[in-house]
């Protein structure tokens, strides 16, 4: 990638990719598309594009957006309508991204439109497909999108596959094209071929703008994705920065440590707790001892999660990928039979090599983790396909204001979520439910004393020590990891607080503040009522459940049976 001459001179990249495959079952499909997929990683691994487009994606609607999904993009798509295969066009948007999906302008053909802001002004992008075979009314509907662009002053990038050979004026659809760029005052700025076989070289993938002086640069790269080459645009702009890695909190645990940690924690002044009559209180002084200690022995650390790499790639592959792609560029110039035969041969061994690598990779991990039910797991989800879509939202579209503020979006959420139940109930008050009748010794109402029984320091003990290490962990940061190893120490005050929420009837309010996950279920993604609240409490409350649950159940097993028997 060059450098600016300028600090002000920065830029935003713009590519375009487009494919075909000739596959004709989905299973297949889906292996292309992962394979694709893959190698577009590779290439984008240093590299952070404003957009990606992609035409003749083949994709269905079995095909979930989470199995084509490219680490740092949101995809957007529109497959084929209809019995017919193959075609369809897809966007991928920087993360960074704010924009708006123009479904309003897509109609029947296979255009895809996203509105987005660039350098203080409004961009109309689109991803479009024009099948060889399909006739060219397609222009005149570009043309009514043109003129929309104009009346709502929207400039326009268009990238795709327009099957018009820009290299060949004489062509019926390569004079319809001209007049189109021409009436609507637009740019084509791709000028070599982007499909070039052992017999034809052809300009068919294009790179349309009414902002022709905003490109720094644009081309083809000369690349083997597919039969086509991929198009670009280097646009000046800010630069849009790439997440190249995640970033998590995770508790800085040493096993030397443990035995001071424990020591610390038999000498702690537990008996300020029991010092308070109010819940919250010790609550509050209990969680305040416990955090100082854990920070003290096992900080808080931020730990850098490293992108998606393809571990089964190795030296040699590599080496053969390079040297298939500069055979490619040597039968490109040449133009030579034997040359593109020799290609062909490394073109397929790649692809062999790299899927017998991947599928030995699996197997060697799967049967590694076989006695690991949870790493065999989480091996087996890497190979199959995901019918889950991605959890993270970019922006939400509340009462039509749209939010792209990640605090503005948490918030509106919480208060959502919060608030749903009394919505519903709301919503249901003018039904009318009928309670049967109860006579004056109804069980229901004549015994009615529930008590839990009174919990001692084994009883406690022996709960946190059944704790599972590998749940969550709650907001207060307190993992089960934790509560197991401190167990012989803080189990009698903790005894003292699950008793005294049974005494006084009382919950803890830390204890129901959770850590709150906003899963989508399907639909509109920047529609709240399209996700549901997936809450990880506090592992302290999970141990009291382990207490509440039970009795409450053996509770209501007694009452049913009374109520059966006519006691």
């Amino acid at each position: 990638m060059e450098t600016p001459e300028f600090l002000e001179e920065k830029r935003d990249d713009v590519f375009f990719l487009t494919r075909r495959d000739n596959g004709d079952r989905i299973e297949r499909k889906i292996r292309r598309n992962q394979i694709s997929l893959e190698r577009l990683a590779i290439m984008f691994d240093n590299i952070n594009p404003l957009f990606i487009g992609i035409t003749e994606t083949w994709l269905e609607s079995s095909i979930a957006d989470s199995e084509i999904e490219l680490p740092g993009f949101s995809v957007n798509r529109l497959d084929r309508k209809g019995n017919r295969r193959g075609g369809g066009v897809a966007l991928y948007l920087s993360s960074n991204v704010k924009y708006t999906r123009r479904k309003d302008l897509e109609e029947d053909f296979e255009v895809i439109w996203v509105e987005i802001k660039l350098q203080k002004a409004k961009f109309l992008i689109g991803c479009v497909y024009r099948a060889p075979d399909e006739t060219l009314r397609i222009f005149d509907y570009l043309d009514d999108v043109m003129r929309y662009a104009t009346r709502n002053k929207l400039e326009v990038i268009i990238v795709g596959d327009l099957n018009c050979d820009c290299l060949n004026a004489t062509l019926k659809q390569t004079e319809r094209l001209s007049e189109f760029t021409m009436v609507n005052e637009l740019e084509q700025l791709i000028n070599e071929p982007t499909r070039v076989t052992s017999t034809t070289s052809t300009l068919i993938d294009v790179l349309i703008t009414s902002t022709p002086n905003l490109f720094k640069d644009s081309g083809v790269m000369d690349i083997t994705l597919s039969d086509h080459y991929p198009i670009y645009g280097v646009m000046h702009g800010p630069v849009t920065h790439s997440k190249k890695h995640r970033i998590i909190t995770t508790r800085s645990w040493d096993d030397n440590k443990v035995n001071a940690f424990l020591a610390d924690l038999k000498h702690a002044p537990w008996s300020l707790v029991d010092s308070f009559d109010n819940v919250d209180s010790m609550c509050s002084v209990w969680e305040s001892l416990m955090k100082s200690l854990i920070d003290q022995h096992f900080p808080l650390k931020r730990k850098r999660i490293r992108r998606q790499t393809h571990p089964w790639l190795d030296s040699t592959t590599l080496k053969l990928m390079r040297t298939r792609d500069q055979m490619h560029k040597k039968a490109k110039r040449s133009g030579l039979s034997q040359d593109w035969i020799e290609y062909r041969r490394l073109r397929n061994k790649v692809t062999e090599i790299n899927r017998k690598a991947r599928k030995d990779y699996f197997r060697n991990k799967l049967e590694e983790n076989r006695g690991k039910p949870k790493a065999f797991w989480d091996t087996l989800r890497l190979i199959l396909p995901s019918k889950k879509n991605c959890n993270e939202i970019e922006r939400l579209v509340v009462d039509g204001e749209e939010l792209s503020d990640k605090r503005d979006i948490a918030n509106s959420l919480n208060e959502y979520f919060t608030t749903i139940a009394s919505s519903l109930l709301a919503s249901h008050q003018s039904h009318e439910y009928l309670a049967a009748p109860q006579q004056e010794n109804d069980p229901v109402i004549s015994n009615n004393t529930f008590k839990f029984r009174v919990l001692n320091e084994d009883d406690v003990f022996n709960v946190l020590q059944t704790m599972d290490i590998s749940k969550a962990t709650g907001a207060d940061n307190i993992s089960a990891k934790v509560l197991k190893t401190a167990a012989p120490y803080i189990s009698n005050v903790v005894s003292n607080i699950f008793n005294a929420c049974y005494q006084y009837g009382r919950f803890p309010s830390s204890w129901k503040t959770a850590r709150v996950t906003p899963l989508f279920k399907g639909g509109s993604k920047t529609d709240r009522d399209n996700r549901r609240p997936i809450s990880v409490l506090p592992c302290i409350s999970k141990a009291q459940e382990m207490f509440a649950c039970p009795a409450y159940q053996r509770r209501k097993k007694s009452r049913s049976t009374r109520i059966r028997s006519g006691e």
